[in-house]
């Protein structure tokens, strides 16, 4: 008795995941899913701010600074040609200040691996001055 319990759960399993996707397909079929080619992101800012005040493309080093409110609370610097890094504080103090939760702020190795992506692009496309960079890139987006 209690494989047929087993067996006739597996063929209510398969049987449910069967019609989900037949309710896909037929959506799908019917082109109903046209909304969800178009739509938009809205971007909220967090009012923290990461901030590149040196690129060193000779020693291959960039600094970075993570502010909220104009306070400094952490600080990296990554010499990208040893693959190093060096933390002088942290973010985890920001979550009390920020009106976002938990799951929603980044952690201290988050923030280094964004840090460190960075300054390789940085180096790797000679990009010495961060600001100059962001202003151009906003101006090449079409109007």
């Amino acid at each position: 008795m209690h494989k047929v319990r087993k067996n006739i759960a597996t063929i209510t399993l398969i049987v449910t995941v069967m019609m989900n996707v037949w309710t896909i397909f037929e959506f799908m079929k019917r082109k109903s899913f046209r909304f969800l080619k178009s739509g938009y992101t809205i971007y909220k800012s967090t009012g923290i701010n990461i901030n590149y005040p040196h690129i060193n493309l000779k020693k291959k080093q960039v600094i970075e600074t993570v502010q909220y409110k104009n306070r400094i609370y952490m600080t990296v610097l990554v010499d990208v040609q040893s693959n190093t890094y060096k933390v002088k504080g942290s973010v985890e103090n920001l979550l009390p200040l920020t009106k976002y939760k938990a799951y929603e702020q980044m952690t201290d190795s988050e923030y280094i691996d964004h840090i460190k992506y960075n300054a390789q692009f940085f180096v790797q496309n000679n990009i010495s001055d961060f600001n100059k960079y962001h202003q151009e890139m906003i101006q090449s987006l079409p109007s």
